[in-house]
């Protein structure tokens, strides 16, 4: 059976389709695992296990300058690698958005699968697929792309935890025992506050570990100098792409992150993790897998689910609010009781 996968972004979300490649894979040995996936994510899926041929997509950089002629032109070629192996078995948009959905239909396959209209992150993406599944969401967003893929292939769902399927990083015992801060995120209301993040990093220094400080934005950068500066037992990275990344935080014995993708890549890899959530849901989308911790903000309207915060930034209070109760030091007791 030739089967291909349309799950473009974000990071988390790719990472989250792995288990269920696996369990696919494993109930149908002879499986052959197609993947669209955005461009920038493309590295960490090629070579995986359960996936013969990986097609990137670049529709965020297309998107920004829709009408330049080189985007034309490799649009143009990409519908052409969509279709060059000649038709699918199945093609199943695990992504529940109208783009996703309008990328299956490019596709020539016998059978076009997705979420029904009331569990696709977006209901009309729905109206394109043949066969409409229906999946609670009441449960984490990895179970959620199990029940999909078991479902659209007719295979029983395994009861076990997911795996990965990738090659778990080994503990790593150094003299400099590293923490990697994932302190980058999307919403402004997933950001934990600076001043926290550096009475963090003064907390592992007085510990003994060295905080090793990632950035991609301009914001983040500046971020990132601010616990520079704090900390002397600190290294400030300069701007990587994301497989340059893993191998920092592979390196590092825990990682402490917002909800953002980088969290969730340090699971895949069987990192050691402490994660920080105030208006998103852990028991939907927190890091998954062994030795990995949420830790939630305590407030009435939290998770709110929502990227502006209803409350507005005054004085020296916590912003958002949900995340003052997740304090620096309860951060900096769980992860040495996680560290052992």
């Amino acid at each position: 059976m030739r089967v291909l996968l349309i799950k473009m972004s974000s990071l988390g979300d790719v990472i989250h389709m792995l288990p269920a490649i696996m369990d696919a894979k494993q109930a149908l040995p002879e499986l052959q695992l197609h993947w669209v996936v955005e461009e920038d994510f493309a590295a960490l899926v090629e070579g995986h296990p359960a996936v013969e041929r990986v097609i990137p997509i670049a529709l965020r950089r297309w998107r920004r300058k829709l009408f330049k002629r080189q985007n034309r032109d490799q649009w143009r070629q990409f519908k052409n690698q969509l279709n060059q192996h000649g038709s699918y078995d199945k093609v199943i948009d695990a992504q529940g958005l109208i783009k996703s959905a309008l990328v299956t239909r490019l596709v020539s396959a016998n059978s076009k699968v997705g979420f029904d209209r009331r569990s696709a992150r977006e209901a009309v993406a729905s109206y394109f697929y043949d066969k409409k599944i229906p999946v609670t969401k009441n449960i984490h967003a990895v179970e959620r792309l199990r029940v999909l893929m078991a479902h659209a292939l007719d295979y029983p769902l395994p009861q076990n935890l997911g795996r990965y399927g990738l090659e778990v990083s080994p503990w790593i015992s150094s003299p400099q025992r590293k923490i990697f801060f994932a302190h980058g995120t999307t919403w402004d209301t997933k950001f934990w506050p600076d001043q926290y993040w550096i009475d963090l990093a003064r907390l592992c220094q007085q510990q003994g570990f060295e905080v090793i400080l990632p950035w991609y934005t301009e914001q983040e950068l500046a971020r990132a100098k601010k616990i520079d500066n704090a900390c002397s037992s600190s290294r400030l990275l300069p701007k990587m792409g994301l497989m340059d990344l893993l191998e920092e935080m592979k390196q590092s014995d825990a990682v402490v992150a917002v909800d953002t993708g980088l969290g969730h890549l340090a699971a895949a890899y069987g990192i050691a993790g402490i994660s920080l959530y105030g208006p998103t849901d852990s028991n939907r989308t927190g890091t998954y897998g062994k030795q990995q911790l949420h830790l939630s903000g305590q407030y009435p309207c939290s998770p709110c689910l929502k990227r502006k915060c209803q409350f507005e930034q005054t004085g020296e209070k916590v912003y958002p609010p949900c995340f003052e109760s997740v304090t620096p030091h309860m951060v900096r007791d769980r992860l040495l009781e996680l560290l052992g």
